[in-house]
């Protein structure tokens, strides 16, 4: 039985005093590089764990409608600031920052977008100008493009840079629609309510400019769940029109949800339960984000 236990206990050392003493050296090499090799395996594989998540981080924000007591954010406001939520932490601006949107050459860019028609009425009261900005960019406008809505002709126009690229009609009054673009360097996949309606070509951007905002607004009425993806080269394809309207159909689920919940509310129906957000779409079953939308929750919303 002594014998048993003496030689179910090996350990280095005893390999160590095993070996001729003018091999320790050798061995204590082997052990380095073995746990050297280790080292390096852990890192890599860290890094390329960390590598797969940023490919599918989803960067929400405007997402008051998560909570049904809530109201959905209001974008009328003629300053052109407002209070939003970022990083979890709600402050004054004018806009999004890059350094919150990390906006590459190659993105998703989706937003959904409700025309009070009584906020037109008292709008128009006060301006002449029927041209409204729903999103657009500063300090990167000849790369990034720009979404003016006439709110007299229900017409909206596309700019990149100063040029207008395209025009979209017939977009509703009163009712939340979703616009979605993936953009590239020379071309813009444009979806309404997560259907492909173009594909607008422009000329070639050889510039990225990091040191802008993503202006909202103002215009007269609301916006909800807006977000941006961020891709790399081999991502290209992975943005088709079937993830897209996959991921249309979560949010479209969403605002349903609360949209349902105020009728019920105001025909003194029983409300719906608030159920949590749900993170699915089109990075089900890839790996997990790398920042959840919860970030750009804020208590105060």
């Amino acid at each position: 039985m002594r014998n048993n236990n003496n030689n179910n206990n090996f350990n280095f050392n005893d390999i160590k005093n095993m070996m001729p003493k003018d091999n320790h050296t050798y061995f204590f090499i082997i052990i380095s590089v073995i746990l050297l090799i280790l080292i390096i395996l852990i890192i890599r594989n860290f890094l390329k764990v960390k590598e797969l998540r940023q490919k599918y981080i989803k960067n929400v924000f405007f997402r008051e409608m998560d909570n049904l007591d809530n109201k959905p954010f209001d974008v009328s406001d003629s300053s052109g600031e407002f209070d939003i939520c970022i990083g979890g932490k709600t402050r004054t601006s004018d806009g999004i920052p890059n350094t919150n949107l990390n906006i590459s050459s190659k993105y998703l860019l989706m937003f959904w977008v409700k025309l009070d028609s009584e906020k037109i009425h008292d709008y128009m009261d006060n301006n002449k100008n029927s041209s409204v900005d729903l999103v657009s960019f500063t300090n990167g406008n000849q790369v990034y493009p720009k979404y003016q809505m006439n709110i007299l002709n229900n017409e909206m126009s596309i700019f990149v840079g100063d040029k207008l690229i395209s025009n979209v009609y017939n977009l509703p009054y009163d009712e939340w629609f979703c616009i979605s673009s993936y953009i590239t360097d020379d071309h813009m996949d444009l979806y309404i309510d997560g259907k492909l309606v173009k594909i607008i070509e422009y000329n070639y951007i050889n510039s990225i400019f990091n040191d802008f905002k993503m202006k909202i607004g103002p215009y007269p009425g609301y916006i909800a769940y807006l977000q941006v993806n961020n891709l790399r080269d081999e991502d290209n394809s992975y943005f088709n029109p079937s993830n897209i309207y996959e991921e249309y159909l979560v949010y479209k689920e969403l605002i349903k949800r609360y949209v349902d919940n105020q009728y019920y509310k105001n025909y003194k129906i029983t409300e719906i339960v608030n159920k949590n957000h749900s993170n699915t779409g089109y990075n089900s079953g890839r790996a997990p984000p790398l920042n959840e939308p919860k970030e750009n929750v804020c208590k105060s919303v």
